[in-house]
């Protein structure tokens, strides 16, 4: 294990679906249910488990990817603004106010625009992330839904 303390891995590392599988699956068979197939009912809830643990690995990559990302765009504006500070010792810097607010502008507008795309790319992540774990989720509940529907004996 890494000493990064974005390292959402640790989170899962006593979850273990299988042995709550397992657990379900001993305390179901303690009951003897007519028209009542256990086996079936277990394997669903293994799936539905497996279902949010994919689910829950999506949303877990997705925080890592954003903030892999909210780390660059840091690292970035640190150079950038580093360099900003050693260009304004050069003697480069115009000693007419006109052309130096013309400079200033334009550096706020390349900042605004760049903070607009970063924010864009952020939003991105963001949305495909949701997008990921929600269609898991939501494929599963149909699944579940067919299952629940094929499992009742028609009249």
């Amino acid at each position: 294990m890494s000493n990064n303390p974005f390292d959402f891995t640790k989170i899962f590392t006593q979850y273990n679906p299988t042995a709550m599988n397992e657990q379900m699956q001993q305390m179901f068979s303690q009951f003897n249910l007519p028209n009542v197939d256990m086996k079936a009912i277990t394997e669903s809830q293994q799936k539905n488990i497996d279902a949010v643990t994919a689910a829950n690995r999506a949303a877990v990559d997705g925080m890592q990817e954003l903030i892999q990302c909210q780390a660059t765009i840091l690292q970035e504006a640190m150079k950038e603004g580093a360099s900003m500070l050693s260009n304004i010792n050069v003697p480069n810097v115009p000693s007419e106010p006109a052309e130096f607010s013309q400079q200033q502008s334009k550096l706020v507008e390349e900042t605004m625009q760049k903070a607009l795309a970063n924010a864009a790319n952020l939003s991105d992540i963001v949305t495909k992330t949701q997008k990921e774990t929600s269609q898991l989720l939501t494929q599963r509940f149909d699944a579940a839904m067919k299952e629940l529907k094929d499992s009742v004996p028609a009249k």
